[in-house]
């Protein structure tokens, strides 16, 4: 068989197929690409159960005081006057699904209406309640409101209302139990490296699956 031929003058050398570098065997680089695969795979699972379930990222953790379906200031009424008459709590957070402090939120959201069962948590959509929003002063999202539930008019809100949750009741002498792994939770950076990335101790749960739906 015949080699190449001679090259022309001035032409360049045939340059040789293009091959990927060797991965490093070393183990930090090991886990560092089985963290990438991880991250890679939960994603796919959280949009398949975000486009197969059509939920929304607010509704991707069911709890039994969270509401999520209400929409509207006669929504809020209604969810407020039942509340009311079962004599519960209720507060509420102004979100809009744009925002991107209020994906962060999430999480520890979802952390504090576990550890208070007995308290109503109720996400509103600011888009649906824009007037409402606008009374009692929602400028900056997320904003957390606890309702006068005993009064007059219970989707009045007992007090000023604040963009930080451990603010709630804490002027009426009933602040919420906010429990050590939601204080940990820092929302600036619920999507850096090492915050809350699996390990092979702790694989993947559903915790790190809805994390991976709101970075999606």
């Amino acid at each position: 068989a015949r080699g190449p031929g001679p090259r022309l003058p001035g032409s360049a050398p045939a340059s040789a197929p293009a091959t990927s570098p060797p991965s490093s065997p070393h183990p930090d680089a090991v886990e560092r690409r089985r963290q990438a695969v991880m991250r890679r795979e939960a994603r796919r699972a959280a949009r398949q159960c975000l486009e197969l379930h059509r939920h929304r990222w607010w509704e991707l953790r069911r709890l039994p005081n969270l509401h999520t379906s209400v929409e509207g200031e006669a929504g809020l009424r209604a969810a407020a006057a039942e509340a009311a008459a079962r004599g519960r709590r209720v507060v509420v957070e102004v979100f809009h699904p744009d925002c991107e402090p209020c994906k962060r939120s999430y999480l520890k959201t979802l952390e504090v209406a576990a550890a208070n069962g007995g308290v109503d948590f109720v996400f509103l959509d600011a888009g649906t309640a824009g007037p409402w929003c606008q009374a009692i002063g929602a400028q900056h999202l997320p904003y957390f409101v606890e309702l006068d539930t005993r009064g007059a008019d219970p989707a009045a809100p007992v007090d000023g209302g604040s963009t930080h949750l451990e603010d709630v009741g804490v002027r009426q002498g009933q602040a919420l139990d906010i429990p050590p792994s939601a204080k940990a939770m820092d929302p600036a950076r619920y999507c850096a490296m090492g915050e809350y990335e699996p390990t092979s101790q702790h694989p993947p749960d559903l915790l790190y699956i809805t994390l991976q739906a709101l970075l999606s």
